[in-house]
């Protein structure tokens, strides 16, 4: 089933449906597409407000910026493409003087391209822990077991 924003987006949908559900979802998709962000470009003019965050890091720890890891040309490739991606997008914005600098790891896709991540590892440690975390996603998915919906 396609679904348009601008453009034609797959959107998969369970074959266990029955039509009168599969014509439910649908319409409620098609009602709310403008919140679905297809790619990084669909959130231009997103308020810095919403979307931007800043870290609680523990005042005792010292920022820690990591030594440059070495990739092959094929990922350096691939990872400048993506920042360029996001830059033009405006999601991202380039920053001077770091306190924190963390290295970029590229993981293949099932389809054979490449996921770019950040190892937020040391980052991760300095930052003070929330007392109220997200809760786990399998008590989530327990929890919606005798819904109608999920």
């Amino acid at each position: 089933m396609s679904l348009c924003r601008r453009r034609y987006q797959k959107v998969t949908i369970s074959a266990t449906l029955s039509i009168e559900e599969e014509l439910e979802l649908l319409d409620v998709l098609q009602k709310n597409q403008d919140i679905f962000a297809w790619s990084a470009t669909d959130l231009r003019g997103v308020s810095r407000d919403i979307i931007e965050h800043s870290l609680d890091t523990d005042p005792r720890m010292r920022p820690k910026k990591q030594r440059q890891r070495k990739m092959s040309e094929e990922r350096t490739l691939a990872a400048k493409a993506e920042v360029q991606r996001l830059l033009d997008a405006n999601v991202i914005r380039e920053i001077m003087y770091p306190e924190w600098l963390a290295n970029v790891a590229l993981v293949p896709k099932k389809n054979g391209k490449m996921r770019m991540c950040i190892d937020f590892i040391d980052l991760n440690k300095a930052c003070v822990k929330d007392s109220f975390p997200l809760p786990r996603i399998d008590t989530s998915i327990d929890k919606a077991a005798g819904c109608q919906r999920f």
